[in-house]
């Protein structure tokens, strides 16, 4: 494995550890969420609206982070193509479910007490 090649794998074990937590802060965010729902004050719930907000914001951080990581420059590598190619989504994907707990928290965090009341007078 020649010295490039090398930087491309470390690259793409960086790449995946920011995955991995972005993963971890989703589930977090609607874990939270889920739990403080179960809870008997619409309190928790309109504050786990928050955390999400919270979660989504480092979440947009990584992808921004995995982003720079895929522009580096390829110097015409084949590794760099083939690490490219595998990785090339990843960052669409993470900013569609950001901004889907981003939203989603923001609602949550401004109108839950409303929204938790609401659906449990309907339950």
């Amino acid at each position: 494995m020649t010295e490039l090649e090398l930087i491309f794998a470390q690259t793409e074990k960086k790449i995946r550890k920011k995955r991995f937590w972005c993963v971890i802060f989703c589930v977090i965010a609607v874990i939270a969420c889920f739990i403080s729902w179960l809870t008997l004050t619409a309190d928790w719930f309109q504050r786990s609206g928050a955390v999400m907000a919270i979660f989504a914001a480092l979440t947009q951080y990584n992808a921004n982070y995995i982003t720079t990581l895929l522009e580096a420059p390829s110097l015409g590598s084949s590794a760099f193509n083939a690490m490219y190619k595998r990785n090339k989504n990843i960052p669409k994907y993470i900013n569609w479910a950001s901004l889907f707990l981003g939203i989603t928290g923001t609602v949550i965090w401004g109108y839950g007490d409303h929204l938790w009341r609401l659906t449990k007078a309907l339950a």
